[in-house]
């Protein structure tokens, strides 16, 4: 519901704008948070390493981050206030550092393919190159700070990597590759039922007899609902990402046409790898990400009525 109520409700660029502010905002909160909890040393430590705290909701908070960072280059343009410009720059550079702290390893790719995708999409590539010195200057200025930290938590990342069945003894064990062999050997070894409609529930917690779920959304999607499902679910972002190349090259070519088509190919981008590590247990993730697609459409039609085409899907 999140894609279509964007694209109907946000249908002005006042609209749009207020809700970039607020991600802004709630990009703050939970930078704030990440500050707060380890000054008060209150929260979840994770991996097994006390060295940094994500507060009561986990590192995961670390891919709501970056769900709001990689917008911040188009909102940096698209805001008219130089005072929220560099608050925007600051809590991007901040989000960046945190994200690399969680370890998090859909999150760093995820956060990666984003930005790269941006950089090669973009018709504001030099607004990229005068921004990154500074994101690079930060970052690297303020690496003694945290460096130490990034290898101790890498250390104490590599012991939870399970390579056999027997190792999936917990929830808090890891083991991505052997649910993604375990998922098609179900699907595919046994019956054409199990192919096309799954072989087990949907989303359902328990793992060779543990309480864990598949961290994969592809995983979940073929387990749950089989190739058919699959096929429906990447379907989806198909159809999003065809809508905006549709709204890209009706009428005259623009420059705004073309930055919305290079934010909606990054966000894509970014549920894409962070699918990996799993965003289907919550409305956050994907609820966010679905909100900003929606609301980014909505902004490409408004540059159409701009020039008075009616789009026709």
């Amino acid at each position: 519901m999140f894609l279509p109520l964007a694209i109907y409700f946000l249908n002005t660029e006042d609209k749009f704008l207020i809700l970039l502010r607020i991600c802004i905002l709630a990009l703050g909160i939970l930078e704030i948070n990440f500050f707060l909890s380890n000054i008060l040393g209150i929260g979840i430590a994770t991996y097994k390493d006390e060295s940094v705290l994500f507060g009561e909701a986990g590192v995961n908070i670390t891919k709501d981050i970056v769900i709001f960072i990689v917008i911040l280059p188009f909102y940096l343009k698209y805001e008219k206030h130089n005072t929220l410009k560099i608050i925007g720059s600051f809590l991007l550079a901040l989000g960046v550092i945190i994200v690399i702290l969680g370890m998090k390893r859909s999150a760093i790719l995820a956060l990666s393919a984003g930005f790269f995708i941006y950089s090669l999409l973009t018709p504001y590539k030099t607004r990229i190159l005068r921004l990154t010195p500074f994101i690079v200057a930060f970052v690297l200025l303020s690496g003694p700070y945290y460096i130490p930290i990034i290898e101790k938590r890498f250390k104490a990342r590599q012991e939870r990597v399970s390579m056999t069945y027997n190792q999936l003894s917990s929830s808090e064990e890891e083991g991505r590759l052997l649910e993604v062999q375990f998922t098609i050997q179900q699907t595919f070894g046994d019956s054409f039922e199990k192919i096309f409609i799954g072989y087990d529930l949907f989303l359902k917690k328990q793992f060779q007899g543990h309480k864990r779920m598949l961290h994969i959304d592809y995983m979940n999607m073929l387990g749950g609902a089989g190739v058919f499902g699959l096929t429906l679910f990447l379907y989806i972002y198909w159809c999003i990402w065809h809508y905006a190349r549709k709204i890209k090259k009706t009428s005259q070519p623009s420059l705004a046409k073309n930055e919305v088509y290079a934010v909606i190919c990054c966000l894509l981008g970014v549920q894409a790898f962070m699918s990996f590590g799993g965003t289907m247990q919550g409305l956050d993730l994907r609820g966010t990400i679905l909100l900003l697609l929606g609301s980014f459409l909505a902004l490409g039609l408004q540059e159409l009525k701009k020039e008075n085409v009616v789009y026709e899907s």
